[in-house]
């Protein structure tokens, strides 16, 4: 794979961001923008831009759920685990999801598991009740605004299905992944992810019909949020920098921009 890899990805997900900020916060609809972890003012990548609809995107019943789950990592330090997997697929119940609330278990790292309002059994039957009465994490079942759980600072890793709006959110927002690819170009962004920008950790080998070790996983979880994670946690807050930067005047997405501009002035 190219070098200059790492580079394509920021520079993506410099321009993601860039549209993702476009639209002011007091257009939320339903529910104030701090309730949502939003932020009016710049800080990092974590706070870069402005608070949008699109960080809220979904109907109010999807984003009133989602404020629970808000409301949860609020409490949390900064090694909570979004898990989430796109709204195409759901894993498997009797095998690939009771794993996964196996590993999260015996882990002990704090979650927020999103599964998709019609994906029934996927979470065994008492995990959720146990999970919470711990208070170690929540469920949340239905769409949930992924931008405003992954810039929320309690949020430390993304268990995701690399799927590419994913990939692009969580690199210009600095959290890193724990890679799940389930199908089509997810491997190959996975392998992008951990083998040349280095900002994700290989969590299941992928693919709907692979269900990993609950034990292994369990590890990969605790290795991530513990010291072994922290190279990938430091690198992954560089990738944001640099996409950061590419938006800004004299970056790369801003001198591309800016010559589009000029060659479609040309064409007059």
């Amino acid at each position: 794979m190219s070098t200059q890899a790492p580079q394509m990805m920021a520079h993506r997900a410099a321009k993601k961001s860039w549209r993702d900020s476009r639209i002011t916060a007091g257009e939320v609809p339903g529910a104030a923008a701090e309730d949502l972890g939003f932020s009016s003012s710049g800080g990092g990548p974590r706070g870069a831009g402005e608070a949008t609809p699109r960080l809220a995107r979904g109907r109010e019943a999807a984003v009133a759920a989602a404020t629970s789950a808000h409301g949860w990592t609020r409490s949390r330090k900064a090694r909570s685990c979004r898990v989430s997997f796109g709204s195409r697929r759901c894993l498997d119940p009797a095998r690939s999801g009771r794993r996964l609330a196996e590993a999260l278990e015996r882990s002990a790292v704090p979650f927020v598991w999103v599964v998709g309002a019609g994906s029934s059994g996927v979470v065994p039957e008492a995990f959720e009740a146990r999970a919470a009465e711990a208070g170690r994490g929540i469920v949340v079942r239905g769409w949930a605004p992924q931008l405003a759980t992954l810039r929320h600072p309690a949020v430390g890793w993304f268990m995701t299905h690399c799927g590419w709006n994913s990939v692009l959110e969580a690199a210009a927002l600095g959290v890193p992944m724990l890679a799940w690819p389930m199908t089509a170009d997810q491997f190959v962004n996975a392998r992008l992810l951990v083998d040349e920008a280095r900002v994700a950790v290989r969590a299941c080998a992928g693919g709907f019909g692979v269900a990993p070790d609950s034990g292994e996983l369990a590890t990969v979880l605790a290795d991530a949020v513990g010291e072994k994670g922290r190279d990938v946690r430091a690198r992954a807050k560089e990738l944001a920098a640099e996409a950061a930067r590419a938006v800004n005047e004299g970056g790369s997405s801003y001198a591309d921009l800016d010559g589009l501009v000029h060659e479609i002035r040309n064409l007059r």
